[in-house]
């Protein structure tokens, strides 16, 4: 029962958070919830892939360092838009 409460809280969170189309949506969590990747010992600059908010405790498909500083990214798309403009995600002074 706590696994169905758990899944379905990580499900909710999804639809809330992240600013995709329907179509993009479902394709980008169904990468971060696949991805199978361990990042544990990571210290991530942010809680969220800085790109379209969803959760990084969803999953994380891969990850960039930038300015000294390790995003975690839900899938390629998103990191492929960071990498074009970083600056347009990540502010100094305004990180959360």
């Amino acid at each position: 029962m706590g696994t169905i409460k758990l899944t379905l809280a990580g499900i909710l969170l999804v639809l809330f958070s992240c600013k995709k189309n329907q179509n993009g949506y479902e394709a980008m969590v169904e990468e971060a919830a696949s991805s199978g990747k361990n990042y544990s010992n990571v210290a991530f600059a942010s809680e969220n892939d800085k790109v379209c908010q969803m959760s990084l405790d969803i999953g994380i498909v891969d990850t960039l360092q930038f300015n000294g500083k390790v995003y975690g990214f839900c899938s390629q798309s998103c990191k492929q838009q960071f990498t074009n403009n970083p600056h347009k995600y990540v502010s100094e002074g305004l990180l959360k």
